[in-house]
């Protein structure tokens, strides 16, 4: 029923770049994991709740294939049972009826947004907002559809941030299951595609004796932007409009002081090249730019 079921073990592959995926489901069991996946990992999946910055978090992992390259990754979030609220504590990211989110002063006062409906508008929990956002790029939700009704829908199937901060996935599931059930396009291909940043995360290697950072040697672990996020076709393909974006975030956060992430990564997707990868460390002497002659996929087009 789902890709990535009985098949032959694989070689692992690592990507970078903007790739279609489809959601297999959310917070798998081990067994479930390596089932989907044809792979053993060598330990146990927990989704505990976690604390961080004296708030406590609980994980909600999707897991995602990409067809072009047979790689599955998660796309994590993380949910709280506080409020999201600004740094300096006068405003709140909230969202209307519609599935509109934007941050409004805490009390209410002066909103007077004609695409908000400040009115009817609910807090929202730390990190739910990025999960709502996956959720509509996924779907193609649009806010503006008369007959949108975005947050009652999630409250009627379930799908709240009180259930996820508890644990309780089931709601989340179900729409991840509808997503997989729509015929999307002309194509008569069933299941809904969304874009994610692909990228690797390099850290030191460390000695499993001493601890210590072993000189040279280090990690390189697929992980998946969780932050930005892009429309794909219903045949999986990304449209140059997700690359614009993504330019886009990249000149935003450069003029802003702050990278688009501490991770390497491309705009297009290929098979992880460090040499030809964003957020490397140039070499004394080298350009901080791609090299002459390197792959497109590390050009903005």
């Amino acid at each position: 029923m789902l890709s990535g079921t009985n098949k032959e073990p694989k070689g692992f592959v690592r990507v970078t770049g903007i790739g279609s995926v489809r959601v297999l489901t959310v917070n798998p069991t081990t067994s479930e994991y390596n089932k989907l996946t044809s792979s053993e990992l060598p330990y146990e999946l927990t989704y505990d709740v976690t604390e961080l910055n004296e708030v406590n978090y609980r994980p909600v992992k999707l897991l995602v294939h990409n067809a072009e390259h047979d790689v599955f990754a998660f796309v994590n979030f993380w949910i709280s049972d506080q409020d999201e609220i600004s740094k300096k504590g006068d405003k709140v990211n909230s969202m209307d009826p519609k599935g509109v989110m934007t941050y409004i002063p805490v009390d209410g006062s002066g909103v007077d947004y004609a695409w908000f409906d400040s009115k009817e508008a609910t807090p929202l929990k730390r990190g739910e907002s990025l999960l709502h956002n996956f959720l509509q790029i996924l779907v193609k939700y649009d806010q503006k559809a008369e007959e949108a009704n975005w947050r009652e829908e999630l409250v009627s199937a379930g799908c709240t941030a009180k259930n996820l901060y508890s644990g309780d996935t089931t709601g989340l599931q179900a729409l991840i299951d509808w997503a997989n059930e729509q015929f999307v396009g002309d194509n008569g291909k069933k299941g809904h595609q969304v874009g994610v940043l692909f990228e690797v995360k390099k850290s030191a290697k460390k000695d499993k004796e001493t601890g210590e950072e072993v000189p040279g040697q280090f990690n390189f672990n697929q992980v998946i932007n969780g932050r930005h996020f892009f429309f794909a076709s219903a045949d999986g393909n990304i449209p140059q409009s997700a690359y614009n974006r993504l330019q886009k975030i990249h000149d935003d956060q450069e003029k802003a002081g702050y990278s688009l992430t501490k991770n390497l990564w491309t705009a297009h997707l290929q098979e992880f090249d460090e040499a030809t990868s964003n957020g490397r460390e140039p070499e004394e002497g080298s350009e901080t730019d791609a090299p002459e002659g390197a792959p497109a996929a590390v050009r903005w087009v």
